[in-house]
């Protein structure tokens, strides 16, 4: 009976160190990759603007056979968004709406599921040469949940790894093969 008292007390004393310390990790995290593509930045931008075209290279929404997705374009109430349901399972709902376009810039919501929902977007700079500067940016908010927390540490790993792999599929759909095989600087 002694033992099983130590047990319990053991786990919550465990439990109450693994909340204390998750008060010390930010409840927001922010991930970025970035790489050139040889496209003008407004082809390159209106490209990026067309959600339709997203699976063919954001590793996100997952293989076809897998993964139910509904398109839904821009009306004068509604952004325009893809929702798409990983194993064609509704529970599994996660989404991405357009915000707001302006040269250089496409603000982007996204909903993924368990998660708050997140901000973000692409910057474009041109170089005045053909080729543009592309920026991809998402901001997490988290909960105070312990787990939730701890997996912020891991989320730039995780999810950042998938944007620049996305990245580099985007660059050889757009038609630019230079140094895809070479790791981008933002890849760490």
């Amino acid at each position: 009976m002694d033992r099983v008292k130590s047990l319990i007390a053991g786990f919550c004393v465990l439990a109450i160190f693994l909340c204390l310390f998750t008060l010390f990790i930010p409840s927001h995290v922010t991930m970025t990759r970035a790489t050139e593509i040889r496209m003008p930045e407004d082809s390159l931008q209106a490209y990026l603007e067309n959600l339709r075209a997203w699976p063919q290279w954001c590793s996100w929404m997952g293989d076809d056979s897998v993964v139910t997705r509904r398109f839904e374009d821009a009306t004068a109430t509604q952004e325009a968004t893809v929702v798409w349901y990983p194993n064609g399972q509704s529970y599994n709902k996660n989404f991405i709406s357009i915000l707001q376009t302006k040269p250089g810039e496409t603000r982007l919501h996204y909903q993924f599921k368990n998660l708050l929902p997140a901000t973000g977007g692409f910057t474009l700079t041109s170089n005045g040469k053909g080729t543009t500067f592309l920026q991809w940016k998402l901001e997490v908010k988290l909960r105070w949940y312990p787990w939730e927390k701890l997996s912020g540490i891991a989320m730039d790993k995780v999810w950042g790894k998938s944007m620049a792999e996305s990245l580099k599929k985007l660059k050889l759909v757009c038609g630019d093969s230079t140094s895809v095989g070479q790791a981008d600087p933002e890849d760490n």
